[in-house]
């Protein structure tokens, strides 16, 4: 209970202010990734849940959004928006997390003083990444489930074996880092066994293990024909360039991998020299092996994908059984990956205290309040294409039925870098070419690789501007390529998105939050705007 409310009192204290009018104000800068998956199943298409931004059944998205599509499905009777589904998730997840990490230790052998520790300083060095709705959070439950299930199941508890089994298998089609981690620590299980049925004969436990495995390959099975049919399709190479995959052997974050490196070490020397002492705590030692093996993966395969921080929960997960099982069993070895461990803690704890913020009311954590009374005009019309600014988009693609034309999570979808670039663009389409600029943006096309390179840099900044002067030709092209029906005018939050630019264009004013009446567009600017303009909808007459 006490964790419940931890978690949701940022929440109730941002509702409870005067400034709020009914828009759940955002915990997780990853909120946005997830809300119109949540929304688009929750709307009704659970099919385009993994590409719910644009709405276009022939987009292939990279990645299966099976958590947000469950969620959705599950929720659809109650009538909420996304938001509020997050909102009771957020009260639901984080305690079964504790639990499962509490089971999760005494399994390993720690005591009930010692599990109920570990449990409290997981959840604490978490609370930022427990208010990621779908990713970490949702995932890594699923992921700790699956280490229970196997577990459990090698105990002899068939039940539970075929659950790991299971969500062994489901986890491919959720998160890669989710199932890279268990199917790392479940095949380091089946080592140890064989290691251990060659020295001492068979075990039973390596025909559980098997079988586990056994049912978790045929469940991934159509993930993974899927996986590997896109990988053929030909703007994949596009796609996952965008998506910041890095080909290299050497580490990620150097720190964090000599780190994990001095935990592996020791856990590793200390089971060697004392086998007896540390058989009793051996799952602990595979769960710190699992995270140095996921986090330095790279060696094997020369492919980096965001495993130091894509991992963080898991890495954190792995810190904190190395810590307790060092304060358990006390030796120069644990010692060593105590040292490690202690550190690598430390640091993420103090990345995490950024969840401060969280409690502390600023003007900024209500910019979306103004649009809760355009939610009652959006929700009374038919599905559309509506065109906005970047942040306007995401709130429409998150909060309505609408479909948008721009995200940079489209990133992630099989389009060519010029669609990519044109759909940017359309965002600064009643923008001044003079102002809008592109080169001081952070998040083009390759906001990923970007950093890696100058040329890189300098080649999506022309692409877009190459885009923008194209559109800037043949807006109606443009909007008509792209499917736009309506205009979407947050003036509030942004004012430089001038539709005076717009002569080529016709538009029909629709409904303002003034009440300003309808009535076809005017090169006039003081009948565009009012002296405390919120926003306003328009209609694309092409």
């Amino acid at each position: 209970m006490s964790l419940i409310l931890l978690i949701q009192l940022p929440e109730w204290m941002h509702m409870a202010d005067t400034r709020y009018r009914g828009i759940p104000v955002h915990l997780s800068s990853d909120e946005y990734n997830y809300l119109p998956r949540v929304q688009e199943a929750l709307s009704g298409r659970p099919e385009m849940a993994p590409e719910a931004v644009v709405g276009d059944p022939s987009l292939v998205p990279m990645q299966s959004a099976l958590i947000e599509k469950i969620e959705g499905i599950f929720f659809s009777w109650t009538g909420w928006r996304a938001s509020t589904v997050f909102q009771l998730m957020d009260a639901v997840i984080p305690p079964i997390i504790f639990v499962g990490i509490w089971w999760f230790l005494l399994l390993c052998g720690f005591t009930q003083s010692q599990a109920f520790g570990g449990a409290i300083l997981f959840t604490v060095l978490n609370l930022y990444n427990l208010n990621r709705p779908v990713h970490q959070r949702t995932s890594f439950l699923l992921e700790l489930a699956a280490l229970l299930g196997v577990i459990r199941g090698v105990q002899g508890h068939v039940t539970w074996g075929l659950i790991g089994g299971v969500l062994m298998g489901l986890l491919v089609g959720v998160y890669f880092w989710s199932w890279t981690f268990v199917w790392a620590w479940w095949g380091l299980l089946l080592l140890y066994e064989l290691m251990t049925s060659i020295r001492h004969g068979y075990r039973k436990e390596v025909g559980s293990i098997l079988l586990m495995g056994l049912i978790g390959g045929l469940i991934a099975l159509p993930f993974v024909t899927e996986l590997v049919a896109m990988s053929g399709h030909p703007l994949y190479a596009e796609a996952q360039y965008r998506s910041g995959i890095l080909f290299s052997r050497a580490p990620q974050s150097w720190i964090r991998s000599t780190l994990f490196l001095g935990m592996a070490g020791g856990v590793l020397g200390a089971w060697v020299l004392y086998p007896k002492r540390l058989y009793r705590y051996r799952l602990a030692i595979i769960t710190v092996l699992a995270a140095f093996i996921v986090l330095n993966q790279q060696v094997i395969h020369g492919v980096i994908l965001f495993f130091s921080s894509h991992y963080l929960i898991s890495l954190i997960f792995g810190g904190v059984v190395c810590l307790v099982l060092a304060l358990t069993v006390r030796n120069r070895w644990t010692l060593l990956s105590g040292a490690c461990a202690l550190v690598f803690l430390a640091g993420i704890a103090y990345d995490g205290r950024h969840i401060i913020k969280q409690f502390i009311l600023e003007d900024d954590h209500f910019y979306e309040q103004h649009l809760a009374s355009a939610l009652p005009v959006l929700d009374a019309m038919p599905r559309v294409r509506i065109l906005s600014d970047q942040p306007t988009s995401l709130f429409i693609a998150g909060h309505t039925h609408h479909d948008t034309v721009y995200s940079i999570y489209l990133k992630n979808v099989l389009i060519n870098d010029e669609e990519f670039a044109e759909r940017y663009c359309l965002t600064l389409l009643p923008i001044l070419p003079n102002e809008r600029y592109i080169e001081d943006s952070t998040h083009l096309l390759y906001f990923e690789q970007r950093q890696r390179s100058q040329d890189v840099r300098d080649r999506e900044v022309q692409m877009v501007k190459d885009a923008c002067n194209r559109m800037d030709k043949d807006p109606n092209g443009f909007l008509k390529k792209y499917g736009v029906d309506y205009l979407f005018w947050n003036e509030k939050i942004n004012p430089a998105w001038n539709l005076t630019k717009l002569k080529k264009v016709r538009i029909e004013k629709v409904k303002t939050e003034e009440g300003w009446p309808a009535g076809s567009f005017d090169s006039a600017q003081d009948k565009l705007r009012s002296e405390n303009a919120g926003w306003s909808l328009w209609k694309v007459l092409l």
